[in-house]
């Protein structure tokens, strides 16, 4: 079961509420991450609850400071940038123009790249593990360190 928040596609932020205690002395995830930043001997990591780290999220992105969990409460949607508690938030981002250097929006093509392996009678399977150029997913499927990254 989780707790905390989640941004949709839209950026929608919202809460998620649990529906049942976990069982047994299974842990929630935040607390999981947590426990493994204190064993990797990593600081700032001293949360209590999922609104805790929220509000460290809230603290460091200025972009989401005015979205509290009171707020995340009501039934309508805060879109992010929400810079200020009495902000509305932002439901259309580029209004006016883009955030890049002369205002416009810059769209590019990629070559296709056939997938180096295809199905086939022996493995019938082909996995998807979502995309990496403007990764879009929150990276829970596969995640890689920017060394990595640059090395492709």
């Amino acid at each position: 079961e989780k707790d905390g928040t989640f941004t949709s596609g839209e950026r929608r932020i919202n809460r998620v509420r649990k529906a049942v205690e976990p069982p047994g002395d299974a842990k929630e995830d935040w607390q999981i991450f947590v426990d493994l930043a204190h064993k990797l001997g990593l600081q700032g990591f001293d949360f209590n609850s999922p609104e805790d780290i929220w509000n460290d999220v809230r603290r460091v992105t200025p972009s989401m400071a005015g979205i509290s969990y009171a707020r995340m409460e009501k039934p309508e949607s805060v879109h992010w940038p929400c810079p200020a508690e009495d902000h509305p938030g932002t439901p259309i981002l580029h209004r006016e123009k883009f955030s890049s250097a002369d205002g416009l929006g810059h769209f590019f093509g990629l070559e296709h790249r056939p997938p180096a392996e295809v199905a086939d009678a022996e493995y019938p399977f082909t996995l998807m593990t979502g995309r990496l150029l403007f990764h879009y997913h929150t990276r829970t499927e596969r995640g890689e360190d920017q060394a990595q990254q640059q090395a492709r």
